[in-house]
């Protein structure tokens, strides 16, 4: 409906909605007594009163004195309420008399809105709430509809409530009736800030919306009723509708009357009306449409904007002239007449969101950016970021950072990462840190700056020391561990890794229920592999162990568990059983012939110069240096095993030989170097022990062999001339054997010398039947 005069709100009525005045006088018209002449001074009196339901007049007294003594302020409310005065009023909510009421209800909404104790109460009673309904839904009295919205509205601040209430179809039908009926102006008013409160907390808001009678006309003729609250109420109402990304109405806001009534209500000089207008046009402004027309008022906001004339909105100003640069006309205009210019100022006045905003939407286009890159805005950003508005400000950061300003960014690193490890130091907010992570990884990009950045070993420091104490933020870890794998290639980090004793960390993330902290994780593992100081790290406090017990199902677990084995061919034998023929062995690898030495144990034992276990280890040696690799275990040169590559490398009809040629050679000369004789063998091995005192054994130090070790041999010989062979050990039935890639056939070591069986011929099964 259209109010087309002025309408004076009843005064008391404003003061319970909007303001913490005291009732006084409220309708006089509607709830007026002549004097008494007997006057009653007792409240306890007057309660007494209030237990004659069948003297309605009586009752009536009560109330009226009630009223006055409640209208004299706060301190009498409170009295009233010690008296447990609302138990009484809720006794009377349902009369039939009219006049108590109104009383009775004005006296519930007076105790409700001062006293907060009496209001978590009463908004508990059922049958309040029910009545409340019923009266708002079906009565005709002016007062106890309105009396029963102001309630209606405490009910639905209530989360607890809301749903329920809004579940009821026919209550917001009510709703949407009162709005589009009502001739009095405090109704009206009540049911649209009710309407906006349940917009606003409700789930069923995109129900609401599809409701038949929703009153929108009615909201958009309010937009110029005189009287101010109440135009209020109905811009509030279309501002959270147009907040939303879906609802039935956007043809509805971007017609081209519509629009306009939004234009002359943000050029009106009322602060709050500008205000909600602005809003309004800058979330109709998603829509490509609603652009195109707004578009026609360019020029007169960006000549406010400029200006400064509409000062106290500037933000919502600047967020519709945002929208509109999403047009190449609309930007271009905007960056002749100086915009990006008056955008800075905001910046460097208060770190404006809204500036933040526009600076990264006019960066996309090239001469906007070299304009922006030339005030300086990474200094300008970096001072900043001890102010206000710190997450916006590192967004826009983030956002800025492309080849273009590469130079800009290259003179102010020094600063950049003091701010980040300030920030990472001492900031509580996991967002931030994770924001701060986001530059890095960006910066990442340039290696010129991921090497200049990572010369600051305090920063790398930090990130570790982030990653000990995040337990707290899930995404912050995934980030974290995404970062140092970036930087992984850095000294500083790797350094960092070891000092920190990441794999400690790692270990424990890797049993993560969450599948992206594994993931991380995995991928650090995976990058760490590639750099000769951190596998033995790895594998040294655990990470192998809890890889082996990831559930494989997971392959990114499973590629980090290879990347690592194979850091260690040594370590990947004892784990796997089994050497690919191109998983070379050379000096520096052992193995054990027994899998009961775990790979964990063995490599304890060659890091130190503890005795060692009765279990023989084999080592291979065909260098001069005497230790290798990350163990540091001292490994004889084996002389033996020399001097048969030696001859080898020598031998004209070796080196002349084709692949098969070359296969019957080498079995040659293994057969040749080895007996075959169980009862010798543990002798034998026995004798090696006491002499080197060490069950850590140069295989050619051996004489006697079992298919271990003559299998061990030849792949250790034909590595050294690039002959692709597979080592293979079978530990339950205790046999090894060699494979050859090309043919998949097993050479016989034993037996026919330098025979090729196909595995699964008879003569192969035979073979592998016959060695032990």
């Amino acid at each position: 409906m259209t109010i087309s005069k002025k309408v004076e709100m009843k005064p008391d009525t404003k003061n319970i909605y909007i303001s913490k005045q005291s009732y006084i006088d409220r309708n006089a018209k509607s709830l007026d007594f002549p004097d008494f002449t007997i006057r009653i001074e007792k409240i306890s009196t007057i309660l007494l009163l209030l237990q004659s339901p069948e003297e309605d007049e009586v009752v009536e007294k009560a109330l009226y004195h009630i009223d006055k003594f409640a209208s004299m302020g706060k301190q009498q409310l409170y009295a009233l309420e010690e008296n447990r005065i609302y138990e009484f009023a809720l006794k009377l909510i349902k009369s039939e008399n009219m006049i108590v009421k109104k009383f009775t209800f004005k006296l519930l909404v007076q105790l409700i809105h001062n006293i907060e104790d009496c209001r978590k109460k009463l908004l508990k009673d059922v049958d309040l709430i029910e009545e409340s309904k019923n009266i708002f839904m079906k009565s005709t009295d002016e007062n106890l509809v309105e009396f029963s919205c102001i309630l209606l509205h405490y009910v639905c601040s209530d989360l607890r409530h809301i749903h329920a209430m809004t579940e009821d179809g026919e209550f917001v039908a009510a709703i949407f009736t009162r709005i589009n009926s009502s001739s009095d102006p405090d109704i009206l008013l009540q049911s649209i800030r009710l309407l906006n409160l349940i917009m606003n907390n409700s789930m069923l808001i995109t129900s609401i919306l599809n409701m038949n009678e929703f009153p929108l006309k009615s909201l958009q003729i309010e937009l110029k009723n005189d009287c101010r609250e109440i135009q209020v109420a109905a811009l509030e109402s279309i501002q959270i509708i147009s907040s939303l990304c879906e609802h039935p109405f956007k043809d509805d806001f971007t017609s081209d009357s519509v629009i306009e009534i939004f234009h002359e209500i943000c050029m009106d000089k009322d602060v709050e009306l500008q205000k909600l207008a602005l809003k309004i046009l800058k979330n109709i402004c998603k829509d490509e449409q609603a652009v195109i027309k707004v578009s026609q008022y360019l020029l007169k906001y960006l000549q406010l904007f400029i200006n400064g004339m509409m000062i106290e909105n500037q933000e919502e100003l600047l967020q519709i002239l945002t929208s509109l640069a999403s047009f190449e006309d609309n930007l271009r205009i905007m960056h002749e007449n100086g915009f990006i210019s008056e955008i800075f100022k905001m910046v460097k006045e208060n770190a404006s969101v809204a500036a933040c905003d526009a600076l990264i939407v006019m960066s996309k286009k090239v001469n906007c950016l070299e304009d922006i890159l030339k005030e300086n805005v990474y200094s300008i950003l970096l001072q900043l970021l001890n102010d206000t508005n710190v997450d916006k400000i590192l967004t826009t950061f983030q956002s800025l950072i492309n080849l273009q300003g590469l130079n800009y960014l290259l003179d102010i690193t020094s600063n950049l990462v003091e701010v980040f490890i300030k920030i990472l130091k001492t900031s509580p907010s996991a967002p931030l840190k994770v924001k701060v992570i986001g530059i890095l990884e960006k910066l990442a990009i340039y290696s010129s700056l991921k090497t200049k950045i990572s010369q600051y070993s305090e920063l790398s420091k930090e990130i570790f020391f982030c990653l000990l104490y995040s337990s707290y933020s899930t995404k912050l870890i995934v980030r974290l561990f995404h970062l140092i794998a970036i930087y992984i290639d850095q000294e500083s980090f790797r350094k960092s890794f070891i000092e920190f004793n990441a794999s400690e960390i790692i270990e424990i993330y890797l049993s993560s229920q969450v599948t992206q902290v594994r993931a991380s994780v995995c991928t650090l593992i995976n990058l760490a592999s590639n750099y000769a100081e951190l596998p033995a790290h790895l594998i040294d406090n655990g990470v192998l162990k809890a890889l082996q017990q990831c559930d494989f199902e997971c392959s990114i677990c499973y590629d980090s568990f290879e990347s690592l084995l194979n850091t260690n061919i040594s370590v990947k034998f004892s784990v796997l059983r089994r050497l690919e023929s191109n998983e070379k062995i050379s000096s520096g690898f052992y193995a054990s012939k027994s899998n009961k030495l775990d790979w964990q144990v063995q490599r304890e034992l060659m890091k130190t110069d503890l005795h060692c276990p009765v279990l023989p280890i084999y080592t291979i040696n065909f260098d001069d240096k005497n230790y290798f690799g990350d163990e540091c275990r001292k490994i004889p040169i084996d002389k033996n095993l020399t001097e048969i590559k030696n001859l080898l490398n020598e031998n004209e009809e070796f080196k002349n030989a084709n692949y098969e040629q070359k296969v019957q050679i080498l079995a040659t000369k293994v057969s040749k170097f080895f007996k075959a004789d169980e009862c010798c063998m543990k002798d034998h091995l026995n004798e090696l022990k006491s002499e080197l005192e060490s069950s850590i054994i140069p295989l050619g130090s051996l004489i006697y062999a079992n298919s271990f070790e003559a299998a061990l041999m030849f792949k250790a010989l034909a590595d050294q001339f690039n002959i692709e062979v597979s080592f293979i050990t079978d530990d339950i039935n205790g046999k090894s054997w060699n494979e050859l890639k090309e043919n998949c056939g097993i050479i016989d070591l034993f037996f026919d010398i330098g025979e090729i069986y196909d595995i699964n011929s008879q003569s192969g099964r035979m073979y592998l039947k016959n060695i032990s």
